[in-house]
């Protein structure tokens, strides 16, 4: 039987060794590097589990983006440089893969993201991704995210867009 928990912050407690999400860099983020950047407090990693096991994650991060990169729709308007949550990392196990977690997973990232829209220690305008291939970044276009002109990988959803999915409201003064 599969017991899945729901997404927590990544701990010493749980067991990442035999993640394996099919790409290495992702794999090897997790075991080696995911728990010391949370630790210096330049990330924070969410972890889904089955018996203990790590069977996927994401990690999320601010950042900035300057204006002239961003979709137009988005950036008109907006200062030069403007606040961002990042998903710097996105996996799932591949003996779950194709289930339905990857979608529970990234919808709780966006619920996250709205979290700190709202009421969070500081704005944030976006939400950004960079696909790491053609698979990704169609995955991220089911959720309305706008690739960037320059950067087709580099995709953005706006508070806006957040706010219609998780209040209902939208507000054309914005």
């Amino acid at each position: 039987m599969i017991d899945l928990k729901a997404p927590e912050t990544l701990g010493t407690q749980h067991n990442v060794s035999a993640f394996d999400c099919g790409q290495e860099p992702l794999n090897e983020f997790l075991r080696l590097h995911a728990l010391d950047k949370q630790n210096a407090m330049l990330s924070r990693t969410y972890v889904v589990t089955s018996n203990a096991v790590v069977v996927g994650y994401y990690t999320l991060a601010f950042t900035t983006t300057l204006q002239t990169e961003t979709p137009k729709k988005l950036g008109r308007g907006m200062p030069s440089v403007i606040p961002a949550i990042l998903t710097a990392r996105f996996a799932v196990d591949v003996a779950f893969q194709g289930k339905g977690l990857g979608r529970s997973l990234f919808t709780d990232a966006l619920r996250r993201t709205w979290a700190v829209m709202q009421t969070g220690p500081a704005p944030v305008r976006f939400f950004v991704v960079d696909a790491k291939d053609q698979n990704a970044k169609t995955f991220y276009e089911r959720f309305d995210m706008i690739a960037a002109p320059q950067n087709p990988m580099r995709l953005y959803l706006s508070y806006k867009t957040l706010r219609q999915a998780f209040d209902g409201n939208s507000d054309p003064e914005d």
